[in-house]
């Protein structure tokens, strides 16, 4: 999997945000929608993106979740997906499989 660049990434998350800043934090149901909106934006393009919903992290300010992600060529990838509670910013970083 080729590496995601932030700037794309962080206007995707961004752009999916429907709440402005100032609503309520975002809830885990649209964190995993955010997650997923923004795997899209991996290059190349994969098949399906799936949150993990056992390993979802909760904290004050942000939601991680890992995503399973199944590559055009049927390889599977885990990405981390972490979503800025005030602002709805989606960040993707490469993770390890377990």
């Amino acid at each position: 999997m080729k590496k995601v660049l932030p700037i794309a990434v962080l206007l995707a998350g961004g752009a999916l945000s429907a709440e402005p800043a100032s609503a309520a934090r975002i809830s885990i149901s649209r964190a995993v929608q955010i997650c997923e909106a923004a795997a899209t934006v991996l290059q190349p393009t994969p098949k399906s993106a799936r949150a993990e919903r056992k390993e979802t992290q909760v904290m004050d300010t942000s939601i991680a979740i890992y995503l399973r992600v199944q590559k055009i060529d049927d390889g599977v990838a885990k990405v981390l997906c972490q979503v800025d509670r005030e602002t709805g910013v989606a960040t993707l970083t490469p993770a390890t499989l377990t």
